[in-house]
């Protein structure tokens, strides 16, 4: 047997009996995010442009249609008017062709580092953090 091959059988072995224990297992787990935090970093960097347009895109729509609805009200009463207009296309057709990017903007900025990094400082999670809402 190649001494070569023995050493790495032997790190493989270390390694597997190394995170069968549960400290260890944290300890790997901080190394991997130590590592994967200069990339995670990286994609999150290349996705926030398109963050930033999807939330354009979601503020200009809105905008729009703040435009044509509103409210106003008198003597405690209020009423919802609906009042076409153009000035509303200068909103919806920069917020509509934005919107193909909408689906970047339900991610959180940032999301793959601050994992990494929850990671990293061994941040326990929170009752509020754990529940899907």
């Amino acid at each position: 047997m190649n001494m070569r091959n023995f050493s790495h059988a032997g790190c493989l072995a270390a390694l597997t009996l190394l995170c069968l224990m549960p400290a260890a297992c944290s300890t790997s787990k901080q190394m991997g995010a130590s590592v994967a935090l200069p990339f995670a970093a990286a994609g999150d960097t290349a996705i926030v442009p398109f963050q930033a347009m999807g939330n354009a895109s979601e503020a200009l729509v809105q905008r729009g249609y703040e435009v044509d609805h509103y409210s106003r009200g008198s003597w405690g009463a209020v009423e919802y008017v609906q009042h076409d207009n153009p000035a509303d296309l200068f909103y919806y057709i920069p917020g509509y062709s934005l919107y193909p990017f909408q689906a970047f903007s339900q991610y959180d900025y940032y999301g793959m580092t601050s994992k990494c990094m929850d990671t990293i400082s061994l941040r326990r999670p929170t009752r509020r953090d754990r529940v899907r809402y």
